[in-house]
Formats: structure tokens, sequence, C-alpha cells
């Protein structure tokens, strides 16, 4: 494999905001979402911030890399730093919805996008190879999609994501908005690309980052979300994300 070098309230309110970002990373992810975790910043909200996927890429497959089943090529705890990460249970499955078109269909619908719902660009599966990990109230989590053109996809993301960044879009359902900005030390790459993410409602501000990379045969999808009114560690997640793309292509 060659490698690149390393990159480097009140309960109500609490809740609004709380399912908002969860709802934001389970689309992003699709992946579902628990309805008993502690992420968020209220311990009484029902909804954790749950991570959906988020992939890094300071390390680049090799060529036609295929590496066995996507659930075979997840990180785990000894592949994390020991500075307090534990495995969690990965969001349970939620419902696909009906106002985006199915991923691989080709459409991209980029007000969906604006709105955290990555459906119409990732290739994903009914179940995708998820894995959860959390430190205190901070949480990370890693999904692997397979995928005959990652680039495509990336390219798209990205292209997609791009549109919204400035813009502040209205989450259905919510009194929250989402808006993205751009991921300041993620170097520039066809391989991988990422963005910061803001939820905001009346009650404050959950921030996370994402980064999405080629792995050859599939790409990773990593996300960390920060504490409500914390930003989100860029630094941690890229090395995150890297070290992701490493367990996977390694």
């Amino acid at each position: 494999m060659t490698r690149r070098p390393g990159l480097t309230s009140h309960a109500a309110t609490g809740r609004t905001i709380a399912r908002a970002a969860c709802i934001l990373s389970v689309v992003v992810a699709m992946s579902g979402c628990s309805t008993t975790g502690g992420a968020g910043p209220d311990s009484t909200a029902d909804d954790a911030a749950s991570a959906g996927p988020t992939p890094s890429a300071t390390a680049g497959p090799a060529s036609g890399q295929t590496s066995g089943a996507p659930e075979s090529r997840l990180l785990t705890v000894d592949d994390l730093p020991p500075d307090g990460w534990v495995a969690v249970p990965a969001p349970t499955a939620a419902d696909p919805g009906s106002g985006t078109p199915a991923s691989g269909d080709g459409a991209v619908d980029a007000a969906a996008v604006c709105q955290g719902d990555f459906r119409s660009v990732l290739n994903l599966p009914p179940q995708p190879a998820t894995a959860s990990f959390q430190r205190g109230e901070v949480s990370f989590t890693e999904q692997i999609i397979p995928d005959d053109d990652p680039r495509g996809t990336i390219d798209a993301l990205r292209s997609a994501v791009t549109n919204c960044i400035g813009v502040e879009t209205p989450l259905p359902g919510q009194d929250s908005t989402v808006s993205f900005e751009p991921l300041p030390n993620l170097p520039i790459d066809a391989s991988a690309f990422g963005a910061v993410t803001k939820i905001t409602a009346a009650s404050g501000v959950i921030t996370l980052g994402f980064v999405v990379s080629d792995l050859g045969d599939a790409v990773a999808f990593t996300q960390l979300t920060a504490p409500q009114g914390q930003p989100v560690s860029t630094d941690d997640l890229v090395s995150l994300s890297d070290a992701a793309v490493e367990a996977a292509t390694s």
C-alpha cells in the first residue's frame, strides 16, 4: 500500500438539538440512531448525537485493493489512540424515508444534501458495516460502503456539498438549520473529501465533521461529533479517519 503523509438548557430544547444532530448523522451515514444514548449535551436528551460515517484519506489504497468483507475492515478500539475511546453499539437501522432518491440511481438530490441527507450520493446497502466509539461526550463512527467507483462518488459528494457551503438550510420537521464549512486541515486530494457541519437551534449548536475516503473498492465514511456548544476537533477527525483508511487497506 502506498501511504501519503499523515494528517495529522432545558430538557425540551436539549432534546430538539440532540435529535437534529442524530437526524443529520444518521441520514448522512444512513445507519439509524439510538434513542437511548447520552452523547448529547443534556443527559436528559432522548436522542444521542450519534456518529454516522466520516472517512478520511491520509493513506491511499493499493490499486484494486480488496480486503474481505466490509465488517472485517472496520476499526477496533485497538486501532484508536489510547486516550479513553470505548466501543459502543452501532446505531439501530433507520427508516430511509421517501423524500430522497435511492442511492445508486444516478440523481443527486442537491436540496437533500444541503440538509445532510447523502442518500442520493452514497451507494448505501440496507445495513452498512458500522463501528461506533465514544470518548466522554465525543462520538466517532466509521462506515465502509462498497463502491465500484469510489472516486466518482467522492467527486459527486464534493460537488454537492461545496454548493451548500455558506448556506443555512432548515432541517425538515425540526426548528434547526444545517450549514457546512470547509475542513481546514484535509489536504486537497481527489481520494478524500470532508467538511465541518453545524446544526443550529435555539438552544445552541452541535458541530460535527465528516470525511469520505477512497478505499479502492469501497468508500470509508467517518464522522466525529462534538458535545453541544463545543467545536469539533478537526485534527482528531483527520487522525481517526486516517486510522480508518489504514485499517481498511492494510
